[in-house]
């Protein structure tokens, strides 16, 4: 975690972005809250605490040079939960399906982009491994996987266009996992675990054909739901 020494304010172009983005005015969140909120993943460095008009905590964020989306921040029966918000005006064109991942990795179609949100609901889990991939071409992916015994999630990026190390990072869930739901941008992904349990956030740098879909199951199968919307820009 950054220390607030290191942590690099929001210019007002930025504040303006997100101000668009969320569709509401923005102020410094009121209470001295630190900055040990964990992002198990790669690049996520927490700038600022803000409330919304709402009322809402919101964690603001930068994936590399990128403003991530901001994240609903709340404490719910002793958790720590983090949400992203996402007005319903950015969400686009909705697209769905049902069915199981086996071990056939299959493409989703039309299930394609590289601006999308994309919720996976398990609702039965009957394989040692879930895997979801990301931002795909025939050389580029970024993989999800889930070990169903250990629990433990892993994001893989060994092939998402970065020499950066490391090219992996898992963390081990306090329950099965039961949903993800994925932001993704052309040069970032964030995925927040178990309705905000946990997130986890990586840079990218895949070509503009990098925009399939794949998922399937290692031993066995997985039955699941998927929502998909494009977004547009705020």
């Amino acid at each position: 975690m950054m220390k607030e020494s290191q942590i690099v304010p929001l210019t007002e172009q930025e504040l303006e972005e997100l101000e668009a983005q969320v569709g509401s005015k923005l102020d410094v969140y009121p209470s001295q809250l630190n900055y040990n909120i964990a992002d198990h993943g790669f690049d996520y460095q927490p700038v600022a605490f803000m409330m919304d008009e709402q009322e809402r905590c919101l964690l603001i964020g930068r994936i590399g040079d990128t403003l991530a989306t901001p994240r609903i921040v709340s404490i719910e029966d002793g958790q720590l939960r983090q949400r992203p918000l996402l007005p319903s005006n950015r969400r686009g064109k909705l697209e769905t399906a049902e069915g199981y991942a086996t071990r056939k990795n299959v493409r989703l179609h039309p299930y394609e982009g590289d601006n999308y949100e994309l919720v996976a609901e398990i609702i039965e889990n009957n394989a040692l491994e879930y895997i979801l991939e990301l931002r795909v071409s025939r050389k580029e992916r970024t993989v999800l996987i889930y070990d169903t015994e250990k629990r433990i999630f892993t994001v893989d990026r060994s092939d998402s266009g970065l020499i950066d190390e490391p090219y992996t990072k898992f963390i081990t869930l306090h329950e099965p996992l039961t949903k993800l739901h994925c932001i993704v941008h052309k040069q970032t992904i964030e995925i927040f675990i178990n309705d905000g349990e946990a997130v986890m956030s990586t840079r990218i740098n895949t070509s503009e054909s990098a925009d399939g879909i794949r998922t399937s199951a290692v031993h066995g199968d997985v039955y699941l739901k998927l929502w998909k919307y494009d977004l547009k820009d705020a």
